[in-house]
C-alpha cells in the first residue's frame, strides 16, 4: 500500500520531471494562469469604479424638490443644492410635518443668511446646515483636512478664495476652513460657506450679526429657509 503522503511525493517528482523536460510549457501554462488572474483583478477594479462614480454622480443630482415658504419663488438649479438668502422662514410645527412624510426618503433642512465680508466687499451667503441629514453639500466635498468635521470648522463653494485648513474669522469669532467644494455650474453654491448647526450655535452666542445688523438667532434650524427633499 502507497500511503497519501509518498502518493503526492511522487506526483511532485513526475511534475519536476516533466516540467524539467518541456519547460516552455511550463512557461505559456504560467503566462496563461497570470494573464487570466491579470484580466480577472482588472475586470474587477473597473467594475468598481463604475459603480463609485455611478454612486458619486447620482449622489450629486441633489434633491428631488425643496420646501419653501410661501410667497417665495426660488431659481430652481440652485434650489436643488442649497436654499437661497430670503427673510422668510418655514415654522417650526410645519417643518415637522414635512420631515414625517412617509413619502420622503430623506430631508435636510437649511437656513439662509447673509453676512458682511471683513473685506468691505459684498455680504457672504452663509447657509447652515446639519451634517448629519445633509444629502447636498457633502458629496461635492473636493478637498478637505484629514479628520471629521467639528464645531468652528466651515466648508467653502468652489469660487470661494479660502483654502482649506485656513484660518477666518467672523467679527472675531474663528472658523477653521475643513473643506472645499467641487465646482457645480450653480453660482449661489459656489460663492457661500456653509457651517454645521453646533457651529452656528457658536457664532450667535458670540453676538455675530448678519448684513442688516441684526444678531443671527441661535437654533437656525428650528424655522428653516427650506427643506430639500429626496423622494422614497
Amino acid at each position: 500500500m502507497v500511503n497519501g503522503a509518498e502518493y503526492l511525493g511522487t506526483l511532485a517528482r513526475l511534475a519536476a520531471v516533466g516540467a524539467a523536460r518541456r519547460p516552455w510549457r511550463v512557461g505559456l501554462l504560467a503566462a496563461a494562469v497570470a494573464l487570466a488572474a491579470a484580466a480577472a483583478f482588472g475586470s474587477l477594479l473597473f467594475q468598481r469604479a463604475v459603480a463609485g462614480s455611478s454612486a458619486r454622480s447620482l449622489d450629486r443630482l441633489g434633491a428631488d424638490a425643496v420646501i419653501l415658504p410661501a410667497r417665495i419663488t426660488a431659481n430652481l438649479t440652485p434650489a436643488l443644492l442649497t436654499v437661497e438668502p430670503s427673510p422668510q422662514t418655514i415654522p417650526g410645527d410645519t417643518a415637522d410635518r414635512v420631515d414625517a412624510l412617509s413619502i420622503l426618503a430623506r430631508s435636510s433642512r437649511q437656513r439662509s443668511f447673509q453676512v458682511p465680508d471683513s473685506s468691505g466687499h459684498l455680504p457672504i451667503d452663509l447657509i447652515a446646515f446639519e451634517t448629519a441629514t445633509d444629502f447636498t453639500i457633502l458629496p461635492w466635498i473636493s478637498d478637505r483636512l484629514d479628520r471629521p468635521p467639528g464645531v468652528g470648522d466651515v466648508f467653502v463653494g468652489g469660487r470661494r478664495p479660502e483654502r482649506v485648513g485656513e484660518r477666518i474669522f467672523f467679527q472675531g469669532f474663528e472658523l477653521v476652513v475643513h473643506a472645499r467644494l467641487g465646482l457645480t455650474g450653480v453660482g449661489p453654491f459656489e460663492r457661500s460657506m456653509f457651517i454645521d448647526a453646533a457651529t452656528f450655535d457658536r457664532l450667535a452666542g458670540k453676538g455675530v450679526v448678519d448684513a442688516s445688523g441684526t444678531p443671527l438667532p441661535p437654533r437656525p434650524l428650528e424655522t428653516p429657509s427650506g427643506i430639500l427633499v429626496r423622494l422614497g
